[in-house]
């Protein structure tokens, strides 16, 4: 190659007499071509024309300096070892920059697991880099490492490895996996790049490697609390979040933080966010960020190292509106003329039954003013994102999402097109003439699972009448029956409700839980069960791997299944849940189901329940287990002696009541969070009691509140979920939510209850609208806002705004730390309505102060606050 003389002076570390003159040849810089399709590779690559199939080929044929550029394809064959045993797609040795022409979203380098699956042995990592190396637009993924060997060199770095002073910019590192350290990466300099879905022993998205402007999100650590997002990384304007497994050291471990997003906050560094940094869309792994996240413009300047983001739109941008460009935080720089175009929906479903709640999701990036939804069939919803629809004819529809732009002055349309199908189907245990598809009630099946398996269309109704279904079923894992197994989201409805329509399992040929036994119901994330008694279901025994053989005598669910107005009882499990295992269950009763651990209920959500008489045979949570319990009553369930209890175990429970368990209400190593429950001991937490809940008649088993129960109006209403409560009566009486599963009708009084009895004041309402302290604030609004009604100097007011020291109005009012606040604000308290400024104001004790920043043009503000 040809090369011209230069000749250089350098006076650097030379005394002030020395005069040092070299001469150096220096040759010029090659570019070598890469294409998957090329009709005639030929060394050295220098044109299109002769350009190498494979990447390989050309780093091999580079010299240090050259550029190799690689155009559209899948790069999934060839490699080459550096180290030991350890297999790289490519592997760059020397210090080249290797780069894509149109992007990561078009080239990819695809490494491979080993042959058993997994890490190990003839596993494929996607890269190695050399110091000094350059990687530039690729997505890199399925790169796996050897599970033996040097931890370091052989078992890091499934998606590229990185010797110190190699960069890797541009990139898309997904899908990648190590047995030791950094899935996604080991060492090297990161550069807006995009880490997913990537896992290790320690760092499952980056290990020891400098992050400027990376979004890494979904990786997780398969050593659980070692560093799920990164670990001994430095991270400069980068968002580390939503990475596995649960605790302090699920995004990151030994690693610092400026002007970055994670959590928990970083104990040092500059300018970093902890909350959430509100992406686009990130269940479809679009992690733009939204107009109003904390992260844009929140970075530093980044400028002198490189100026564009992941997409190649220019850096910084004035992605906040303010008249000031700077750096956002993460892989992509907002832009708001640019993100106002990206308007798009996303549809989970295009085929399904009629009245099948579809749900979209709109990907709005700008900062729409208004935004709306056309069904196609007449119905139309504003500014609510994401949405649920049911259609009630069959046809074709187009879903429109339409988005005004304000900024760009733009108005957006995104579009999706549905397929809505008519498909029921009939069950009648007594139908003389069942004949298929049972699409009438005069052919309908006699069980329920054949009627289940004549469709195959999303949604489709399963609608039965009364009987007892104790024939059929289906093993949908390992050799556990179920006497219905739901997949593809069936809706199962029966005609009459759970008092006559009952599915029925069996125990193992021995009795009780074994081979051969029967669960009632198996349920699929989309799947609805509607009004059936569930009984009688057994699982096989624990000696299995696979839990959905051994957990949820009556009911397992997949997480997202739907169970309302069923009864669950008396059903067994072999380990967790002799009832229910996992999924959304509204209005049910949970009774006298057994198991190991969790008599009643495991891993599941449920609302308006009433779980009693549930136990455990040898461990705690005779009623629940790591389950979420909204306005649920718990009790008269039990667990042995020995442990500490009966009632629940590591939940989260808001407006409920937990009482009456036996060895206890509340117990288990792991905690359980209460807000507005009653219990004894009195739990920590918000608006807990322990008075007894005063039952209509619980030797009965009435578990209906007295007419002067504590639990009377002692909710909070922002917990419920609205609807009805267990016996289908409205779900907030009197103003505020009770706590139980059960609402009374018509309160005499709009005051809590207990609240009431603490000050002395009567529940029959005549001491709702007094004013005991005359400090201008009637009983109810003290209760509402947490204040002391005999205490005139306790109340909640609005202290005179005055300017902040940072700039704008300070708001300060007189406040208490159990309360959560919300701020308006207007220009006058005439015909211009106040419009909300901020919500979710943490209260403090004493007085509570927000800064309104954007309150300095010359004008009049005012302000008005109150209790959320």
């Amino acid at each position: 190659m040809n090369a011209d003389p230069i000749f250089l002076v350098n006076l650097r570390h030379l005394a002030p007499a020395a005069l040092a003159v070299g001469m150096v040849f220096q040759a010029m810089a090659a570019t070598l071509y890469v294409s998957p399709a090329s009709p005639a590779p030929a060394p050295p690559y220098g044109t299109w024309a002769s350009a190498a199939a494979s990447i390989q080929d050309a780093v091999d044929a580079a010299a240090a300096g050259d550029e190799v550029v690689v155009t559209n394809g899948v790069y999934q064959t060839g490699g080459r070892a550096v180290f030991g045993l350890m297999t790289n797609r490519v592997a760059v040795t020397k210090p080249l920059t290797v780069r894509s022409v149109n992007g990561a979203r078009f080239t990819t380098i695809v490494g491979a697991p080993a042959p058993g699956g997994g890490n190990g042995n003839g596993a494929v990592r996607c890269v190695f880099l050399a110091s000094n190396a350059v990687l530039s637009g690729f997505t890199l993924t399925d790169g796996h490492t050897r599970s033996t060997g040097d931890a370091v060199k052989e078992c890091s770095g499934g998606g590229v490895w990185c010797e110190p002073g190699a960069t890797v910019r541009n990139s898309i590192l997904k899908g990648n996996s190590a047995a030791s350290e950094g899935g996604g990466v080991h060492g090297g300099t990161l550069q807006n790049c995009e880490l997913t879905d990537n896992s290790a022993g320690y760092g499952g998205g980056a290990h020891g490697s400098l992050l400027l402007n990376c979004t890494v999100v979904g990786n997780h650590s398969t050593s659980r609390l070692l560093g799920g997002g990164v670990a001994r990384a430095t991270c400069i304007n980068t968002i580390v979040h939503l990475n596995d497994y649960s605790g302090n050291l699920a995004n990151y471990s030994e690693s610092s933080f400026s002007f970055s997003c994670t959590a928990p906050a970083p104990s040092g560094g500059t300018g970093n966010l902890a909350s959430l940094p509100a992406f686009v869309d990130p269940d479809a792994g679009i992690f733009r960020l939204q107009c109003g996240s904390a992260g844009i413009d929140a970075g530093t300047n980044l400028a002198a190292l490189f100026s564009d983001d992941l997409r190649g739109i220019p850096r910084p941008a004035d992605g906040d509106g303010d008249g000031s460009a700077a750096f956002d935080m993460g892989a992509y720089e907002r832009h708001p003329v640019q993100d106002a175009a990206d308007l798009g929906i996303r549809a989970a479903f295009s085929h399904f039954a009629l009245r099948f709640p579809a749900p979209f999701f709109g990907q709005v990036d700008g900062c729409a003013s208004q935004f709306w939804w056309d069904f196609g069939d007449g119905m139309r919803l504003t500014n609510q994102n994401p949405v649920v629809h049911g259609w009630e004819a069959p046809g074709t529809y187009e879903v429109r999402l339409t988005a005004q732009f304000p900024f760009s002055g733009l108005t957006g349309v995104a579009t999706a097109v549905v397929q809505v199908l008519e498909a029921n189907y009939y069950v009648n245990a007594s139908n003389p003439t069942p004949v298929p598809p049972y699409s009438t009630w005069a052919t309908a099946a006699t069980n329920i699972q054949d009627a289940v398996d004549a469709g195959t269309a999303l949604g489709r109704l399963v609608l039965v009448t009364n009987g007892v279904y104790e024939h059929g079923g289906r093993a949908l894992h390992g050799l556990m029956t179920n006497r219905v197994a739901l997949t593809n989201g069936v809706r199962l409805q029966s005609v009459h409700g759970p008092q006559f329509t009952l599915i029925v399992g069996s125990a193992a040929a021995s009795g009780g839980t074994g081979d051969g036994a029967v669960r009632c119901v198996y349920a699929d994330k989309l799947s609805i069960v509607d009004g059936f008694t569930l009984t009688n279901g057994h699982t096989l025994e624990s000696q299995y791997a696979d839990t959905r053989l051994f957990d949820g005598g009556g009911l397992w669910c997949e997480p997202g299944a739907t169970i309302t107005n069923c009864v669950i009882t008396r059903n067994f499990a072999d380990f967790h849940s002799g009832g229910a295992h996992q999924g959304n269950l509204y209005n049910c009763l949970v009774s006298f189901n057994s198991a190991y651990y969790g008599g009643g209920a495991s891993y599941a959500a449920l609302v308006n329940c009433l779980i009693v008489s549930n136990g455990t045979y040898s461990a705690e949570g005779g009623g629940a287990i790591y389950c979420t319990l909204t306005n649920c009553t718990v009790a008269g369930n039990a667990a042995p002696w020995w442990t500490s209890s009966g009632g629940v175990k590591g939940c989260s429970v808001y407006n409920s009541i937990l009482y009456y368990n036996s060895p206890g209400n509340i117990g288990g190593i792991v905690p359980t969070v209460c807000s507005h429950t009653c219990s004894t001991p009195l739990p920590a937490g918000p608006g807990n009691l322990e008075a007894e809940p005063r039952f209509r008649d619980l030797g009965a088993g009435n578990f209906r509140l007295a007419a002067d129960s504590p639990c009377i109006n002692a909710g909070k209403n922002a917990l419920s979920a609205g609807g009805t409560d267990l016996e289908g009566g409205a779900r907030i009486e009197g103003g505020t939510v009770d706590l139980g599963a059960y609402e009374l009708p018509s309160p005499a009084s709009r005051l809590s209850y207990d609240w009431a009895r603490q000050h002395g004041f009567p529940t029959d309402g005549s001491a709702d609208t007094e004013d005991a302290d005359r400090d201008g604030m009637d009983n109810w609004s003290e209760w509402v806002a947490g204040t002391n009604p005999t205490n005139v100097a306790s109340l909640l007011v609005l202290l005179p705004p005055c300017p902040a020291p940072s700039g704008g109005v300070a708001v300060t009012w007189q406040s208490v730390d159990t309360r959560t606040y919300y701020l308006e604000r207007g220009s006058d308290l005439g015909s211009t309505p106040l419009l909300p400024l901020k919500s979710n104001i943490v209260g403090q004790a004493g007085s509570t102060t927000f800064t309104d920043a954007t309150a300095t043009n010359p004008v009049p503000y005012f302000y008005r606050v109150g209790v959320q």
